[in-house]
C-alpha cells in the first residue's frame, strides 16, 4: 500500500475509533459499539495492508496488526456490556493490562509509518511526514486512552 494513501485513510480513522467516549456520548454506547466496529474494521485492515507492503525489510508480520485495534474494541465492548459485567474488570492488574493494550496498540501504529523497501529510505530525523504523523498518532492514543480509562475505571478519577 503507497505511504501516502495509507496515511491520508489511517489518521482520521485512528483518531475517530480513539475517540470512543466522544462516540458514546453522541449516541449512545449501542450504536457506538456499531460504529466502532467499523472503524475497527477499516483501521486493522489498513494496517494489516501496510505490513503486508513492509514485509520484506525485516519489519512486523502483518498478523501484528490486530493489536492496533484490541484496546479500542474493548472499550466499545465493555461500555456497552455496563457495569453490571464490567465490573470483575476493574482491578488494578486489568488497568495495567489496559495500558499495555494502549502502548502495544501505537507501537504498532508507530511501526507501520517506516517507509516500505520499494519507498524511499531516510533517517527518522528527516522523514518529516513519519515525524508529524507520528505526533498526531501519540496525541490521539494518550487522549483516547485517558478518556477510556476514565470512563472504564471510575475508581482512578475518585
Amino acid at each position: 500500500m503507497n505511504r501516502r494513501l495509507y496515511l491520508y485513510l489511517l489518521l482520521p480513522v485512528v483518531m475517530l475509533l480513539n475517540a470512543g467516549t466522544t462516540i458514546s456520548g453522541f449516541f449512545g454506547s449501542a450504536a457506538a459499539l456499531a460504529i466502532g466496529s467499523v472503524l475497527a474494521l477499516a483501521c486493522w485492515t489498513l494496517v494489516w495492508l501496510r505490513l503486508y507492503t513492509m514485509r520484506g525489510c525485516g519489519g512486523l508480520r502483518p498478523e501484528f496488526a490486530v493489536l492496533a485495534i484490541v484496546p479500542q474494541v474493548a472499550f466499545y465492548v465493555l461500555n456497552n456490556l455496563g457495569p453490571e459485567y464490567s465490573e470483575p474488570y476493574l482491578g488494578a492488574a486489568y488497568q495495567t493490562f489496559n495500558l499495555l493494550l494502549w502502548m502495544a496498540s501505537l507501537w504498532i501504529l508507530m511501526a507501520s509509518l517506516a517507509p516500505a523497501p520499494n519507498e524511499e529510505q531516510t533517517r527518522l530525523g528527516r522523514d518529516a511526514v513519519r515525524l508529524v504523523s507520528g505526533a498526531f498518532l501519540i496525541f490521539s492514543t494518550l487522549s483516547g486512552w485517558t478518556s477510556c480509562t476514565a470512563l472504564l475505571f471510575p475508581s482512578l478519577i475518585q
